[in-house]
């Protein structure tokens, strides 16, 4: 089921995420901190491969909701977190544990592990398992008595879970289970290591390969894009395992111990509470009625009583976590601008009074107590995330520790923020970076980059249109922030049925964002900084599907780029595999075997390809690439200018570095050709150039016809 809040990660991937090892290869993980020692000078983010090693904590995405990556412990003098880092070296993604004093006016860090390899989600798709590229945010567990930490860690393509301890012995594993560990967790008393397995996956693999024997059964457990046979079932169940804390063997948990058993809050759902709080109270954030795109209140209860709600006006909204400091329960909220504000408030239930605490347009995630202070994750448009220190009677911030202090942000060209609202009244922005120095005779080039610019600005939703690095190219970037979706304006949509109905209805929510997108464009090219005949769009998923509408209904970009494809007659309703199909057609599709030019002619890149001239680059998961073909071949049978590339064992999002490396190198290049005429000299690049080049020839007389910025943008 996905929650109320959960609307971001049906956009990108119709999906809900479950923790899985599932990793394609071994790794030979360094390390990530302490920085290697260098020459002194400071790595700029304007560089490809200074943005792919940016050391992050938690999930690199900062909108995407989940549990803290912070442990405190229970004293509140320490804090642990991982650090993790993209090393191309080893075609992976490492991790270290470090812990840090909460106490004193820096924070001194040491390292308790390093060499696993970050852990990779699994989702749930129509109703299969399969594997993606989404990490998982690894959250050590403090002991009862604060003197050591369990946590997953993956070696040799096995997730198992180990102990660090604070007073310096070395790490050691716990668990040899035959499975990946998805969770673990201490038993109430510190006895016992209890941790989540599930064994039913043997099960479930050995029947297959029995099925294999006499053929299997084409029906709803494929995903035909993913593989010729039956993916795993979305409900596997899970045991729940115990061993001793000293050592011993494992068995089954007992029911006490099962039942007590909690997973950290998944990516896609916030950390809304319950938590317990003073004298055996409970609080948390609840939706305010049963609409789909409901606020929240925040509400208390007190052991044998009724919940309670806070009744200030401050004390609803979009709350996105809530947590205990002494007798004041704690809330982080999204206010103003399209939720662009991240706000602290403090709620003392016991006397009803409601206070800011700090009110900032840095982008707060992952917020807790530690002793007197708050700690959160925080990030903006020209900063990477650090962990910030916040006084909860005054606000005042400290920088508490920075994972990335070998990067220069100081030379970043500036970032000015955009607001508008589109023909529905729905509120978007947008990041325009414009690079440093004085325009060229006739306006700079832009690249627009989707879905969401919240925090930092690194490639977009995906990582994979590197902002700054264009812009150090002499490319402008639009970082868009999609309104909400056009469903929120239905009060009659309180459930997931609704809301895709209401989406999908005449295309209204690709509509709205399309106009939301070209009212904002306008208002970049009223500044008079930007060439309007040199306008280049990127997307990955949502954002890809509105690039594509907008190359179908608009005439005004001069090249596009494009992670994910496509939404045709034929691919929809057949290659994705009978769960799909059902799905899509429950939203209003029309059947393959129906011919509905008038439902697919808005949407449809393949039915419009006579018509379309703009260069396209597609860099694809090869488990999602043949739902492209359709849209590649029209296109190239058309003679469009269209070059796809396929990435092997890659997902929706892609996680191999080097995958990553060639996509973002490949995007500067692809942008730059189009835009600015500019060719890399690189000897390897001779072939690359030598097909770009033969497609730019029928489209030169289109670029000199582009249309002028006083032309509106016609509707799909």
């Amino acid at each position: 089921m996905v929650s109320r809040s959960g609307w971001r990660v049906l956009l990108c991937c119709g999906a809900l995420w479950l923790a899985s090892g599932a990793q394609a290869q071994d790794s030979s993980c360094a390390a990530v901190w302490p920085p290697t020692a260098g020459s002194g000078d400071a790595m700029s983010l304007d560089l490809p491969d200074t943005l792919l090693r940016l050391r992050d904590i938690g999930h690199s995405d900062p909108g995407l909701g989940g549990a803290s990556p912070l442990a405190v412990s229970p004293d509140g003098r320490h804090v642990a977190f991982f650090v993790t880092r993209a090393a191309p070296e080893a075609n992976d993604s490492c991790e270290t544990l470090l812990v840090s004093e909460t106490q004193g006016p820096r924070a001194v860090s040491r390292v308790l592990d390093s060499g696993g390899s970050a852990i990779r989600l699994e989702e749930v798709l129509r109703g299969r398992r399969r594997p993606s590229g989404v990490f998982d945010v690894n959250i050590p567990v403090w002991s009862p008595d604060g003197r050591s930490l369990l946590y997953r860690k993956r070696l040799a393509g096995r997730t198992q879970v180990w102990r660090a301890h604070l007073d310096g012995r070395p790490p050691e594993q716990l668990t040899h289970a035959e499975q990946d560990v998805e969770a673990a967790a201490w038993s109430g008393d510190g006895a016992r290591v209890l941790y989540a397995v599930r064994p039913a996956r043997a099960v479930v693999a050995a029947a297959r390969a029995a099925e294999a024997r006499q053929g299997y059964l084409y029906d709803a457990r494929f995903l035909p894009h993913l593989a010729a046979a039956p993916q795993l079932p979305a409900d596997l169940p899970e045991a729940v395992m115990a061993i001793p804390a000293d050592g011993g063997a494992a068995r089954p948990a007992s029911a006490e111990d099962s039942a007590a058993f909690m997973r950290p809050v998944p990516l896609g759902l916030f950390p809304n509470g319950p938590v317990a709080g003073p004298g055996g109270s409970m609080a948390g954030a609840a939706a305010i009625d049963q609409g789909y795109f409901a606020q929240q209140r925040l509400w208390v209860q007190r052991a044998g009583s009724e919940r309670r709600p806070c009744r200030a006006p401050r004390c609803t909204g979009w709350i996105r976590g809530v947590w205990w400091h002494g007798a004041e329960l704690m809330a982080l909220k999204r206010e103003g601008w399209h939720r662009e504000t991240s706000t602290i408030l403090a709620w003392t239930p016991a006397s009803g009074g409601v206070r800011p605490v700090l009110r900032t347009q840095d982008w707060l995630t992952g917020c807790v107590t530690a002793r007197r202070e708050i700690l959160c994750l925080a990030e903006h448009a020209r900063q990477p995330r650090r962990i910030l220190a916040i006084d909860p009677a005054t606000g005042r911030q400290r920088v508490f520790f920075d994972p990335n202090p070998d990067i220069a942000v100081s030379g970043l060209p500036r970032v000015e923020r955009l607001r508008w609202r589109n023909g529905h009244g729905l509120p978007a922005w947008g990041d325009l970076v414009i690079p440093n120095g004085k325009p060229p005779v006739g306006g700079w080039p832009l690249v627009i980059v989707q879905y969401h610019s919240e925090g930092f600005l690194r490639g977009g939703t995906g990582d994979e249109y590197p902002i700054f690095p264009l812009a150090a190219r002499g490319i402008a970037v639009l970082s868009f922030q999609r309104p909400p979706l056009v469903a929120s304006l239905d009060p009659s949509v309180t459930d997931v049925s609704s809301l895709i109905a209401a989406t999908y209805r005449d295309w209204a929510d690709r509509r709205s964002v399309h106009d939301s997108l070209m009212t904002g464009l306008d208002l970049v090219l009223a500044r008079g900084d930007i060439d309007p005949r040199r306008i280049g769009i990127s997307g990955f998923s949502d954002g890809s599907t509105t690039a594509r509408y907008a190359l179908i209904n608009d005439n005004r970009f001069a090249a596009a780029a494009i992670s994910s494809c496509c939404l045709e007659p034929f691919s929809t309703m057949a290659l994705g595999g009978i769960a799909q199909a059902d799905w899509f057609r429950s939203a209003g599709f029309p059947d393959a075997s129906r011919g509905d030019p008038s439902f697919w002619k808005p949407m449809s890149m393949a039915m419009n390809a006579a018509t379309m001239t703009t260069p396209l680059l597609m860099q694809l998961a090869d488990d999602e690439y043949l739902q492209a073909l359709e849209t590649f071949t029209a296109l190239r049978e058309h003679g469009k200018p269209v070059e796809m590339y396929v990435f092997p064992g890659e997902h929706h999002i892609k996680w191999q570095p080097l995958h990553r490396a060639a996509v973002y190198q490949r995007n500067l290049d692809w942008f730059a050709f189009w835009l600015q005429g500019r060719v890399d000299r690189d000897p390897d690049k001779v072939e690359q150039y030598r097909r770009w080049r033969a497609m730019a020839a029928p489209t030169t007389a289109r670029v000199s016809a582009m249309t002028a910025p006083s032309a509106r943008h016609r509707p799909g």
